[in-house]
């Protein structure tokens, strides 16, 4: 193994070893779990009471990355063409009815989980939503109660809002995690 090599593999090994103590912070009441998804289009996506649009999507767009980029040779000591943003969202509204919660890639115009579905958390409860995401991104959240009144936070669940503070751009190394509390207004 040349110095390079070892340079990089000794770089890696010190960010995962590190990454579990960054992202410790406060434990939530309940235990997180992961989000569930649900069938929801994006506003967007109506076709005035016809018949519902149909998108087809390849394994890259499950993803949120081309596959391709994990075979690609790398040059030099790569920081990797992806990352993993770990969110956690807590449901702090004490209203009974859980929240939708969409994610935007706005650099590379991604929607997670995808144009038609949400992640759904239930009432009072945390989830756990872990994103494959290309480094430089910007990424954002937004959601609204699961009754879809209209109100919302971040970007919305049509990413059809401004909001600077909840949206984050992916380090060119390591991983990247995030908690938020939604509350009720």
């Amino acid at each position: 193994m040349n110095f390079r090599k070892g340079f990089c593999l000794l770089v890696l090994l010190a960010m995962v070893a590190i990454q579990p103590a960054l992202a410790a912070g406060s434990h939530p009441a309940k235990p997180a779990e992961t989000a569930q998804l649900v069938d929801v289009p994006m506003k967007g996506l109506a076709v005035n009471g016809a018949a519902e649009k149909t998108l087809q999507t390849t394994p890259g767009d499950d993803v949120g990355f081309d596959l391709s980029e994990l075979f690609s040779a790398k040059a030099s000591c790569p920081s990797g063409g992806n990352a993993t943003f770990t969110w956690t969202i807590k449901d702090s509204c004490v209203d009974g009815l859980g929240i939708y919660i969409r994610f935007f890639d706005e650099t590379n115009d991604i929607v997670f989980p995808n144009s038609s579905q949400l992640y759904s958390i239930a009432s009072g409860r945390t989830g756990v939503v872990k994103l494959s995401v290309k480094r430089g991104a910007k990424i954002c959240y937004g959601a609204e109660p699961s009754d879809l009144d209209g109100s919302y936070w971040g970007v919305d669940v049509d990413n059809n809002q401004s909001c600077d503070s909840c949206c984050n751009i992916v380090p060119a190394t390591g991983n990247l995690s995030r908690s938020v509390s939604l509350i009720c207004d």
